[in-house]
């Protein structure tokens, strides 16, 4: 027989292994919203993940030794963490998706301005007109989409 001391620490860590499990079930929403399209895909891979962690949390609290008093832990570290933290992680989630988001647009627009520079340097370089190798009469020829012959079906 477990000592008590042995019980209190395993009815804690399955506590904690249920509170886990609140927030992969705030994750698992947050993914359900945004893929709505993929939503048998997406209950899928909760099961996947959840399962599993939660019988490796289960293993490593008390060596899958099922109790009775270790259903309630979970049940009740699952209910602490829907009543007290998920509204605050949920918010984080949503904001912080937001956030992410808004910084990988800016990368792409970066990234898009990075890879455009080049070619844009190119054909202004390609577009120049000499009359002679320097002088006055050098001068610089407008590129084709501003000449009108490229982007509007022809000259008007």
């Amino acid at each position: 027989m477990e000592s008590l001391a042995h019980q209190l620490m395993s009815f804690l860590a399955v506590a904690g292994a249920g509170m886990a499990g609140g927030f992969l079930f705030d994750l698992y929403r947050l993914l359900r919203m945004e893929f709505r399209r993929w939503s048998a895909v997406v209950d899928g891979l909760f099961w996947l993940v959840a399962g599993p962690s939660m019988m490796l949390l289960l293993t490593l609290a008390n060596w899958a030794s099922l109790r009775l008093y270790l259903f309630v832990a979970a049940g009740l570290g699952f209910f602490l963490y829907v009543q007290l933290v998920s509204p605050l992680v949920t918010w984080v989630l949503l904001e912080g998706s937001a956030w992410v988001g808004a910084v990988f647009r800016q990368m792409a627009a970066l990234g898009a301005g990075a890879a455009r520079w080049p070619a844009t340097r190119v054909a202004r370089l390609a577009a120049l007109r000499w009359a002679g190798p320097s002088g006055p009469r050098a001068r610089r020829a407008p590129l084709l989409w501003q000449s009108g012959w490229v982007g509007r079906g022809g000259r008007r």
